[in-house]
């Protein structure tokens, strides 16, 4: 993949690209916590 190379070079594009990745891990996160809470609270 030549272009994704060439993207990762670029500063504004790999920042882009981290910011994705991290955006994607938090909403994962999130959801895991939801999930924790939902289940916490069916518990009571």
């Amino acid at each position: 993949m030549p272009q994704m190379a060439s993207c990762l070079s670029s500063p504004t594009c790999s920042a882009l690209v981290s910011l994705f990745l991290r955006s994607l891990l938090e909403s994962r996160i999130l959801v895991a916590i939801s999930a924790e809470i939902s289940s916490i609270s069916l518990d009571m």
